[in-house]
């Protein structure tokens, strides 16, 4: 994960916070956006809705799901954190558990029609 987030950083996507001059300005969210709050050692969300602008709150700030200048969405989401866990009784093959980190990430959505934070829901 830390090597997939390096190497966005070194590629020029928008990471959380940023506040480079091209970013489009988007109105904070309002009470129509849907919340999301992450928290170390939570289960992983669930997908969201599609087509609703999203804030999402972690342990470095409140984030709110925007348009990029390209009409792209930067969307910001729970990290997730999965690790090998050993468990004697069901023998030496280890079980994958995901458990949120508590920190907000950004990724970049290809949406063609980004409108206000958000793309619009498919038919």
């Amino acid at each position: 994960m830390k090597t997939l987030l390096a190497l966005a950083v070194l590629l020029g996507a928008i990471q959380c916070g940023d506040d480079s001059p091209d970013q489009r300005s988007e109105p904070p969210c309002d009470g129509s956006c849907f919340v999301r709050m992450c928290r170390a050692g939570a289960d992983p969300p669930g997908p969201e809705p599609e087509g609703i602008r999203t804030r999402t709150t972690g342990d470095n700030g409140t984030f709110d799901d925007r348009c990029a200048p390209d009409n792209q969405l930067v969307q910001y989401k729970c990290e997730v954190a999965v690790r090998d866990v050993y468990i004697p009784e069901l023998g030496r093959t280890p079980l994958a558990v995901a458990r949120e980190t508590g920190r907000v990430i950004s990724t970049i959505a290809v949406c063609g029609n980004c409108v206000r934070g958000a793309c619009p829901a498919s038919p």
